[in-house]
Parts: C-alpha cells; structure tokens; sequence
C-alpha cells in the first residue's frame, strides 16, 4: 500500500495502519464476528462489509475513481477505517492528514497533491471553515454512512482465528470521541473462547495465533 502516507504514525500506529490498509476485500468476513467496538457499539465484520460497499458507492457518485487521490483528515476512528477501506475498494490514493495542520499547510498538501475530495468523521473533529476553503468539496463520512447503534458486551469473547479492532474512550468525558494512544498493543489468544476485557483508553488488535 504505496499510496499511504503514514509518515506521522508512531511505529506501533503505522504497524496497526498497515494491518488495516490490507483489507481491500472484505466479502469473506463473518457476520457474527465483532470487528470493531466503541463505547458500547459494535460493528461485524459483515456490516463492514456493507458499510464499505455503501461508502464506496457513494464515492462513486461524488466521482471518485480509480487513479484519484482522497483526503483523509482528523483522529483514528472506525468511521474512518471504513472511509479507507472504500477508497482502497474504488483504486483511488489516500492522503492522511492528522487533522492538526494549519490551513496553510492544508492547502499546500492540496495544491501539490489535488485530492479529488476530503473525507473527515464528524463524531471525532470537525474541520473549521477555513481549513480547506472552496478549493475542494468536503464531506463528513459519518453523514454520509449513518449506523443503527447497537449494543454490546465490553466482555467479549473470540477466538484465536478472530481479528478485531476494538476501541474505547481516551477518557470518559469524550464519550462521542475516539481515542487512538501511542501505542497499540497486539497479542494472540491462547485457546478458544477466551474472554477480552476492554480496557478503557486502549486499542487492541487480536491477531490470529
């Protein structure tokens, strides 16, 4: 994956950035499996799925095509892992920005790149008006896909084979935020059936053992 820039990550982000940027065909995933979790909501490897296609769809109709670039901008969230799967989907580039660029330098990544548009997640940070200006057209990625919320466990249980994404709250006042530390942490599961605590302003990725 050539095309995405990681070069803000810490080792540990990108090694969880490069794991995720690989899932460019998701069909196979089950639906009963937790994919991704926050603050109480889950997702299913097979809503990704959906939600991916959907999104994609949507790019399409906003002219996204194979060969084009598209701004990703602000904080980690599965919304946004989403809108990368889709613009993997459609052939086109990312553009990663961590979302605390100045507009200067926003518009100088713009004017040598010329993405086609910028995508950012509403629930985590909104972009002021000025940062991209009326050069671009700017779409929340969250508007665009809206998700049922639906409850889940914070105990979970998996299996080795599973691969999960599971975030939780930086701290308990951002309820409506995502927090993505320093540091993933990445461990396998011994047996079958092993609970999984989650552990609150933590991001954990299961890998199959």
């Amino acid at each position: 994956m050539s095309d995405v820039d990681y070069t803000y990550s810490t080792s540990s982000e990108k090694r969880f950035l490069d794991i995720t940027s690989r899932f460019t065909e998701v069909s196979h995933l089950f639906f009963s499996r937790t994919a991704i979790f926050h603050d109480q909501i889950s997702f299913t490897y097979g809503e990704i799925r959906i939600f991916v296609d959907m999104l994609a769809a949507q790019l399409v109709h906003l002219r996204v095509r194979r060969g084009d670039r598209v701004l990703l901008w602000g904080r980690e969230s599965p919304m946004l892992i989403i809108a990368r799967l889709s613009i993997l989907k459609l052939g086109a580039s990312i553009m990663r920005l961590k979302g605390d660029e100045s507009a200067a330098q926003v518009q100088q990544v713009m004017g040598s790149l010329k993405p086609r548009l910028a995508l950012f997640s509403g629930a985590v940070n909104a972009p002021s008006p000025d940062v991209f200006g009326r050069t671009i057209q700017v779409f929340d990625s969250s508007s665009l896909l809206r998700k049922p919320a639906r409850k889940a466990n914070t105990t979970i249980r998996m299996s080795p084979s599973d691969i999960a994404f599971i975030f939780s709250c930086e701290k308990e006042s951002d309820a409506g935020y995502i927090g993505f530390p320093q540091s993933a942490v990445m461990f396998s599961f011994a047996g079958r059936g092993n609970p999984l605590q989650v552990i609150p302003g933590e991001v954990v990725l299961l890998h199959p053992s």
